[in-house]
């Protein structure tokens, strides 16, 4: 009996329509089923996967598969993926959903401005959640055929009572709070909630926030941790971008380009989707079995603001202070911020130390100072020598035991100064500056002065410096020097000019361990004495010693250019030794140059 073919046509269609839909992978899905609406994507229209997220995908449809972590930098397009995935869920495979966001502003934006929009602007998806004519949709609760579809908070637990789900998504999990209430950790909760489906589907992604807290990157050490790595276009070698072999030149990120570890051959970014597209994820935990774990930062990203040029431009802005470097590490790197002492071990530091001290000068030293502190009994002096980048290497401390009143404790002082140091890369090296801080004999109403005589041996010898003879101290008789500011005219001072009377240096009574000084000394009355002047001979301008200490000195401004002050002796070819005061502290800046 011959059956009419209009007939078996038929038959053959019923068949079909009841026959499942062939198996695809799910990112074959994706990029075949959902379209990108303009309001939320660069590139609207069909989804177009890049490779780094092609494996993601399939491996969240895979049955194998049970954990997904992402560990993620921003500029990856994570959350446009897991909306496609989402949608092969509901249309694909029905099952009770639960998407679980940080904020409870943040649930009403991915139902209301993302994945709205998508079901709407992707065909297969458009009658999935149509509206609902029995009244039990919700803004944040969605039904559909043979499952659901339910946004919530992470802050409150009570979104999380009462929810059985088969597949939970769960974004930005290093922004929940550390605990729902009082009910624990929210990441938990919500998967405590899929415990009684044997084919549950956990997905979690996040950028990691703080190393100590971070919860996916917990997740992603449980898991295989896939890294991406590319092919090198001179030797083939396949390797993961990392972030110490993008180099540039100095202050030019434009140059930006990667260095390959195995052939260090310079690529430039133009090269880099090239080889995104031929590149692939290896496990460094192929022992783990159903939990995928997957790194992905912007150095892999072929969007065009994450160019290596563009993003070495962000890292100097960023690098600036911490507050700008935490997001940028986060963001682009995928890497959790770790704060200062985190991961210190001694036995790093110990394997970093190098032997140096005075009687071995590093290398890298190309300056040496002295800083002296003044103290009632002795002096401290420390060592330090200065390298061409502006870093310190303390190289020794010495102690000169003596009252600071004594001449021969400045004069060993002196002593140390003058020492001169084997560099090893030949040569000698001297004291180039010192600094002494005297805030303790200000208080007490003294002054080291510097001698009246000031021996130029240096210009004799050739050497960098004058060779002083010894100070003298000076006592102050309840006032400060005459500044030139006090400077007496013709009329004497001028109202405004004059101390006032709240001054504490005015006002503060001292002991009067030596002859007083006259109680107003005008500087140009000062007459320079010979070497060893008798003390109490006046109070001058501060001639210029690699030895001065100063309690509110300051040269008159007439001999600021080079000329003599009237009567001071004093003149710009003597000197090396620049004082500056503060008004607490008083401090002495010792700068020694050599005269041409």
């Amino acid at each position: 009996m011959t059956l009419d073919p209009r007939f078996d046509r038929l038959r053959r269609d019923a068949f079909a329509a009841f026959r499942p839909p062939a198996k695809l992978a799910l990112s074959d899905w994706i990029e075949g089923h959902v379209y990108l609406p303009s309001a939320i994507a660069a590139q609207p229209g069909r989804m177009r996967l890049w490779p780094p997220q092609r494996e993601i995908a399939d491996a969240i449809g895979e049955e194998s598969v049970e954990r997904v972590s992402i560990l993620k930098s921003a500029r990856v397009g994570a959350t446009q993926l897991m909306v496609g995935a989402l949608g092969h869920f509901v249309q694909n495979d029905p099952a009770p959903v639960l998407a679980v966001v940080p904020a409870e502003a943040d649930a009403r934006h991915l139902i209301v401005s993302v994945v709205e929009p998508t079901f709407a602007e992707s065909p297969a998806l458009r009658a999935a959640l149509a509206a609902d004519t029995a009244g039990r949709d919700t803004m944040l609760h969605r039904q559909f055929a043979g499952g659901s579809l339910t946004v919530v908070s992470a802050h409150a637990p009570r979104n999380l009572r009462a929810r059985t789900a088969r597949v939970l998504f769960a974004d930005e999990i290093d922004a929940y709070e550390l605990s729902a209430g009082t009910e624990g950790d929210p990441v938990e909760l919500a998967m405590r909630r899929t415990m009684t489906f044997g084919n549950r589907k956990i997905v979690l992604a996040s950028t990691p926030v703080d190393a100590e807290t971070s919860r996916i990157v917990r997740a992603y050490e449980q898991s295989d941790m896939r890294v991406f790595e590319v092919p090198c276009p001179s030797c083939g070698t396949f390797g993961e971008i990392l972030w110490k072999d993008i180099r540039w030149a100095a202050d030019k990120p434009e140059t930006a380009h990667w260095r390959c570890p195995a052939c260090e051959a310079e690529v430039a970014d133009r090269q880099k989707p090239q080889m995104v597209e031929q590149g692939r994820w290896r496990a460094t935990r192929p022992e783990v079995e159903g939990h995928r774990g997957y790194k992905l930062t912007s150095l892999t990203s072929t969007l065009p603001n994450a160019t290596w040029p563009r993003l070495a431009a962000e890292f100097l802005q960023a690098k600036r202070s911490p507050t700008t470097l935490k997001p940028w590490l986060n963001t682009v790197l995928g890497e959790p911020w770790r704060g200062e002492g985190d991961d210190l071990d001694g036995t790093d530091f110990a394997a970093l130390q190098r032997p140096f001290g005075l009687d071995r000068i590093p290398a890298e030293a190309l300056v040496l100072t002295v800083g002296a502190d003044v103290q009632a009994d002795r002096i401290e002096a420390t060592f330090a020598g200065w390298t061409k980048d502006g870093d310190v290497r303390v190289l020794g401390h010495e102690t000169v035991w003596g009252a600071p009143t004594e001449n021969e404790t400045w004069a060993e002082l002196d002593d140390l100064s003058r020492r001169q140091f084997r560099h090893p890369a030949g040569g000698v090296l001297t004291v180039d500056a010192a600094v002494i801080d005297s805030g303790q004999l200000g208080r007490r109403g003294l002054c080291l002065l510097p001698p009246p005589h000031v021996a130029p041996r240096a210009r004799r010898e050739g050497r960098r410096r004058l060779q002083p003879s010894e100070p003298r101290v000076q006592h102050l008789a309840g006032h400060s020097p005459c500044p030139d500011r006090y400077r007496r005219g013709e009329a004497g001072p001028a109202p405004a000019d004059r101390p006032r009377r709240n001054d504490p240096l005015q006002q503060r009574p001292v002991r009067r361990l030596l002859r007083p000084a006259p109680r107003r000394a005008a500087c140009d009355e000062v007459q320079p004495g010979p070497p060893r002047a008798p003390l109490g001979s006046g109070l001058g301008p501060p001639q210029r010693s690699p030895r001065h200490v100063g309690l509110r000195l300051r040269r008159p401004r007439a001999d600021r250019g080079g000329r003599r002050a009237a009567g001071s002796g004093v003149g710009e070819g003597d000197g090396a030794a620049e004082a500056s005061y503060r008004s607490e502290k008083q401090v002495a800046v010792v700068v020694r140059r050599a005269r041409p």
